[in-house]
């Protein structure tokens, strides 16, 4: 808002005084105005102290099933967004819109930087990094860096309501007959699974926490998805059973 300036009218001595550039007066009122000194370099008064915090920026990072698990470092080339050096935020300099910045405030500026992915994610979850967003201005700290997590494609693993993992676990007829013991590896390490006789191909087996760690702390669970793997050609033997 523009600074209110009390009406001259019905005072008396309406003297007018012709003051030059020069006249320290004639200067002064004008900064008080637009606060700017405009026969200096063109600069606001106080931008220098003007300290303004760096922008938040958000990305998206596709993490394999290991690094939501593990967690790990990751290289990610973004586009950053800083306040404007020439005008400084304020969108506007003494020839009027900041050329440099097309009046926005704001540049970008492509960086390339390693961040450090925390183990025990999911997907949807959110990491904030602190300092590594945009820039800070006249000192000002630098803003946070928001990592939205998203599970890559998996040729083993499918994500489930963000925390469960399902994958196919093939067995031989003559385990799904008369059962057995089969190992299985989750993302945790190898696991020995009972399959009781009598399973069909499509019925699932739910390995209880063995999945990706979710809000609060709720561990989700693995999903075996059995498939028994029928040769074409059956032996005598094969057929008896």
């Amino acid at each position: 808002s523009g600074q209110d300036f009390e009406s001259q009218q019905g005072r008396q001595n309406n003297n007018f005084h012709t003051a030059g550039a020069s006249d320290p007066r004639f200067s002064d009122f004008f900064s008080s105005i637009f606060g700017e000194d405009l026969f200096g370099a063109g600069v606001p008064r106080g931008r220098q102290a003007h300290r303004m915090t760096g922008e938040n920026v958000d990305a998206e990072i596709s993490l394999t099933i290991s690094e939501l698990v593990q967690g790990g470092q990751k290289e990610l080339r973004l586009s950053m967004p800083q306040i404007c050096p020439a005008c400084g935020g304020e969108r506007y300099t003494q020839r009027g819109v900041c050329r440099t910045c097309g009046g926005m405030g704001t540049t970008e500026e492509i960086k390339t930087i390693a961040v450090n992915i925390p183990p025990h994610l999911y997907e949807g979850a959110v990491v904030r990094l602190k300092g590594l967003g945009g820039k800070g201005y006249g000192g000002g700290p630098s803003g946070d860096l928001l990592l939205h997590i998203k599970a890559a494609k998996d040729k083993v693993w499918q994500v489930v309501d963000q925390i469960n993992l399902e994958t196919e676990v093939t067995i031989y007829p003559e385990q799904a007959v008369l059962g057995d013991s089969v190992s299985v590896s989750v993302p945790t390490g190898t696991v020995k699974v009972t399959v009781q006789p009598g399973i069909h191909s499509g019925q699932s087996l739910r390995l209880r926490g063995k999945g990706l760690k979710g809000p609060q702390g709720v561990q989700g669970d693995v999903l075996l998805k059995i498939r028994v793997d029928v040769p074409k050609n059956l032996t005598a033997e094969e057929l008896d059973l």
